[in-house]
C-alpha cells in the first residue's frame, strides 16, 4: 500500500467482530492498482459506540463505510436517508457521505447473494436461513425473487425470532412465498435440514478463524452428522 498522508482518503469497514475480515486487504490492492490516494480499515465498534463512531467518521471526512454484523440494523438511526432496497429490508450495510455530514444508507446484500444463485433454478423450492438479523433480512429479500415456496428462519432467540419472522411476513404479504421460523433447539430440527434444497448460514459462526470445526458450524455438530443430508442440484 502507497504511504498515507493528510491527503489520503479514509474508507472503511464497521463491526465487532471485524479482526477475521479480508476487506482491508481486497480494498487497499484494488486502491493501489487504480492509483487512488485511499486507504481502508476494519473499525471494530461496539453497539453502544455506533452512533458517536458514525458521527466523527463523517465529521472527519471518511469517503465510506461497509456495515456488518451485527450493526446492519442498528445504524439506520445514523442515516439521514435511505435507498428504496435498504428501506424496504430496514438493514444497511452501505453507508454514503451525503451533504452537511450526513450520511446515506444503502443495502447490496441483496444483489451479493443472488449473484452465486443466478444460474440456478429454486423455483418452489424449501430454503433454510439460519439467523434473523439484518443479513438474514436481505437474504429472505432476495429468496423472494427466486419464487421459492418456503423459507425456515432457524434462531435461538424466540422472541427475536417471532419478530423477525412477522415483520417478514409482512412486508412480504403480497406474495406467494411462505415464511416460519423454528428455535434451534426443535426437536423436528432434522426433519428441515433434510428437507432443505438450499441452506444459508447469517450468523457470525465460521467468522472467527478456529480450527475446530465444532465451533465454526452453526446449529449443533450433531445435527449435521445425523442428517441425511446432501447437496442437491438444481
Amino acid at each position: 500500500m502507497s504511504t498515507i498522508t493528510g491527503k489520503t482518503n479514509l474508507v472503511g469497514l464497521l463491526g465487532q467482530p471485524v479482526n477475521h475480515s479480508l476487506s482491508p486487504i481486497m480494498h487497499n490492492a484494488a486502491y493501489e492498482e487504480m492509483g487512488l490516494d485511499w486507504c481502508y480499515i476494519a473499525i471494530a465498534c461496539d453497539k453502544t459506540n455506533l452512533e458517536k463512531v458514525t458521527t466523527a467518521l463523517r465529521l472527519i471526512d471518511c469517503k465510506g463505510l461497509n456495515v456488518t454484523i451485527p450493526h446492519k440494523q442498528e445504524v439506520l438511526k445514523a442515516c439521514n436517508k435511505l435507498t428504496n432496497t435498504a428501506n424496504d429490508i430496514q438493514a444497511v450495510n452501505t453507508l454514503i457521505p451525503e451533504t452537511n455530514n450526513q450520511w446515506l444508507g444503502a443495502n447490496t446484500d441483496v444483489d451479493g447473494f443472488l449473484m452465486p444463485l443466478k444460474n440456478h433454478n429454486l423455483m418452489n423450492k424449501n430454503v433454510i436461513v439460519i439467523g434473523c438479523g439484518g443479513s438474514a433480512r436481505a437474504v429472505v429479500m432476495g429468496l423472494n425473487s427466486l419464487n421459492i415456496k418456503k423459507v425456515t428462519i432457524i434462531g435461538r432467540n424466540e422472541n427475536s425470532l417471532d419478530i423477525f419472522v412477522k415483520s417478514m411476513r409482512d412486508l412480504l404479504s403480497k406474495n406467494r412465498i411462505t415464511i416460519e421460523g423454528i428455535n434451534n433447539k426443535d426437536k423436528h430440527i432434522t426433519s428441515y435440514i433434510e428437507d432443505a434444497d438450499l441452506i444459508v448460514n447469517t450468523t457470525t459462526l465460521g467468522m472467527n478463524q478456529q480450527n475446530n470445526k465444532h465451533q465454526n458450524i452453526p446449529l449443533v455438530n450433531q445435527i449435521w452428522e445425523n442428517s441425511y443430508f446432501y447437496a442437491k442440484t438444481f
